[in-house]
């Protein structure tokens, strides 16, 4: 049993007065995590709701309110103690593998600390320190022994959230059948092929930050647009974000590929065919109804169909194949180029009429290279993209060291593919260099003395502080077997759980 002081225990009295009558949950873990804050003495606090499918939806950074965040995968600190439903904490964050998500340039120490009832963790608490500043396990104590006596009010919030989270689901669910079903009066049934869910943009760097704005900004307007980057930077992503968080979202969302297509099927893909006043095939144009045509590759298109294209843009009408009438259309134009579009038409290989009516607004997406930062949190997600918490892998410094080194030609789709390789490669739960693609490590041979270098690099901790980082990660790679765990180490089970409990990883009843 935790013992808590007694005037600290009227202050929680008083605060579960409070929370009991606070049903929005932004609000109530305002409360919550600022209360404790004070406790521990901690400097900044954020708050992650649970979801459904282990995604987690941050509602509070760095004690401040977020509005409409995005729903996303569980990784790093926040799935370590989601799996093992304990609080974790580390004074060194930079050189800490758990904390490959988080803003190590600044962070300096963090504490985790997930908010379980009756079994079911439906909050994730993370306090943190900027400054020299440690945490140490007489925090982990106390905030387990505040949630404790906060038992009712937490427990009142967890039946909202999942109330709520139904809720929105049934919602979403009715919102998509009245659409079907408008579709259906109107002789157009839309498929599920044709309707889409947004993709998250993983990245922390300041240059996806800034692409993200850039995407919801397109969002709130019509205009068209073009994006351009190398092959296999997210243009397509990109693209479907400002769809999906358009007006048009519940409309079509169809894409066609100028790259791989003749003239002649380019035209009817576009246009649509008729024959002798019989409707052979339905064009893009009019399929994409209110919604919205990605047209991939708008450079190859020929000089006939970019004067066909540009006319129906401007007029909005457009003719099938021999047809004589015109019918109208309305979708979104977003258009992608592998190459520079404003070259192509100095260069009198692009109408620049065309180039005006598509691109309105030009967005030029970043290679991979220029935004190095984003290369850990983007390996680590692809490695354990569709995988259960219990069997999800980390890559280690070495490998995290080689993956930063690499040039990236193929950008994205490229480190997406080599992480993919590199999960079934590896037989344990670390990815080490060795299970990374030949051409990696070929090209990173000749720098292999400066990666050395870069791996031993000292990190200024304590003895504490590294024996406990050693223990955890023995742990995790042994999936929390602690007698295998104990005989690696050579030390005892019965000092393993004393050293486990001085760090506030298990509780007195798991002594032995």
């Amino acid at each position: 049993m935790i013992n808590l002081a007694h005037n600290l225990l009227s202050e929680i009295k008083y605060l579960e007065t409070n929370l009991l009558t606070q049903l929005d949950e932004s609000a109530f873990f305002m409360q919550l995590g600022d209360f404790i804050k004070k406790q521990i003495d901690a400097q900044l606090f954020s708050v992650g709701l649970i979801y459904e499918n282990l995604n987690i939806k941050q509602i509070i950074r760095n004690g401040e309110f977020l509005k409409d965040q995005e729903v996303t995968q569980i990784v790093g600190i926040d799935s370590f103690v989601l799996r093992t439903k304990k609080a974790y904490y580390s004074n060194n964050v930079n050189s800490d593998p758990l904390f490959c998500n988080e803003d190590r340039s600044r962070i300096k120490a963090s504490l985790c600390v997930p908010v379980v009832i009756e079994g079911v963790a439906i909050a994730i608490l993370n306090f943190q320190n900027i400054e020299e500043k440690y945490f140490k396990r007489e925090d982990i104590t106390q905030i387990l022994g505040i949630l404790n006596e906060l038992i009712r009010p937490i427990s009142n919030i967890k039946m909202y959230l999942q109330a709520k989270q139904l809720n929105e689901l049934l919602l979403k669910q009715i919102e998509m059948k009245e659409k079907e079903i408008e579709f259906q009066k109107n002789g157009l049934l839309v498929s599920n092929g044709n309707q889409v869910e947004e993709k998250e943009i993983i990245g922390i760097s300041e240059a996806t930050s800034r692409l993200k704005n850039i995407a919801d900004k397109l969002a709130g307007v019509e205009s068209n647009c073009i994006i351009q980057g190398e092959p296999g930077v997210g243009k397509e992503l990109l693209a479907r974000r400002i769809h999906c968080r358009s007006q048009r979202k519940l409309d079509n969302y169809l894409i066609v590929d100028c790259s791989s297509m003749s003239e002649k099927e380019m035209d009817v893909e576009l246009f649509g065919e008729e024959l002798i006043g019989v409707c052979v095939k339905k064009g893009l144009l009019e399929l994409a109804k209110n919604g919205t045509l990605l047209i991939k590759n708008i450079n190859f298109l020929t000089e006939k169909l970019q004067a066909k294209l540009y006319q129906a843009i401007n007029s909005k009408k457009a003719q099938k194949i021999g047809g004589e009438l015109f019918y109208s259309i309305n979708p979104r134009i977003i258009a992608t180029s592998t190459v520079s579009m404003q070259e192509e038409v100095d260069g009198g290989h692009f109408r620049e009429d065309l180039f005006y009516g598509v691109g309105k607004i030009i967005v030029v997406m970043p290679p991979l290279r220029d935004h190095v930062e984003d290369i850990e949190v983007l390996a680590n997600n692809f490695l354990n993209d569709g995988q259960s918490i219990v069997e999800q892998k980390i890559l280690s410094p070495g490998a995290v060291v080689l993956l930063k080194s690499y040039k990236w030609p193929g950008n994205v789709r490229e480190l997406k593919n080599i992480m993919e390789r590199s999960y079934i490669m590896a037989d344990g739960p670390i990815v080490e260099k060795i299970h990374l693609m030949d051409k990696l490590v070929t090209k990173s041979e000749d720098s292999e003395e400066t990666i050395q270098l870069h791996e031993e690099k000292y990190v200024e901790m304590t003895l504490e502080d590294l024996e406990q980082r050693h223990i955890i990660k023995t742990l995790e790679v042994l999936s929390g077997n602690k007698t295998k765990t104990a005989k690696i180490l050579g030390i005892t089970v019965k000092t393993l759980y004393n050293k486990l409990h001085n760090y506030g990883l298990i509780e007195d009843k798991e002594m032995i």
